[in-house]
């Protein structure tokens, strides 16, 4: 398994956001006011039915996201994704896991949040985990039709 830190998650979410604000939500993100990041929260999340996801919302705001409810978003909410806003513009040394986890969110960064994160490969290990399943027990080479690689979904594997 990689030995990837909660510091190259924060730089592949930082990453993500800069591809991002050319992206769909630009509009949301190019100008990452804290009303742009309420917004984009709000549309993130009037689809999103991860389990994770949602006990990340509830986390950051202290309350559970409801589409009915949306419009509640007062002004500490706003003071909260301050924090967002910081850590997308490099404004912040050591953001909290809750505002690591809601930009992870808010860019779509996957896989996420930072336990599913960790279980990547990166391609030297995938290299490797290719060459030991192609040698038998004597370490003579054999033939397999299947890479770990292309057996691994896309999200597993870190370039």
């Amino acid at each position: 398994m990689s030995n990837y830190t909660i510091e190259d998650y924060k730089k592949a979410i930082k990453a993500k956001y800069e591809e991002e604000i050319d992206g769909e939500y630009s509009n949301n993100l190019s100008s990452p006011t804290t009303a742009n990041l309420r917004n984009l929260c709000v549309k993130r999340f009037e689809s999103n039915n991860s389990r994770e996801d949602l006990i990340a919302f509830e986390s950051f705001f202290d309350f559970p996201f409801d589409k009915e409810k949306k419009n509640l978003f007062g002004e500490d909410e706003l003071n909260k994704l301050e924090a967002v806003k910081r850590f997308f513009l490099g404004k912040t040394e050591r953001p909290s896991e809750d505002t690591i986890q809601l930009a992870a969110i808010l860019v779509d960064l996957q896989p996420r949040p930072f336990k599913e994160y960790r279980k990547q490969f990166d391609a030297d290990e995938l290299k490797l985990m290719d060459n030991l399943r192609n040698k038998n027990v004597s370490g003579e080479q054999v033939s397999s039709d299947i890479s770990i690689s292309s057996a691994l979904p896309k999200s597993y594997i870190f370039h």
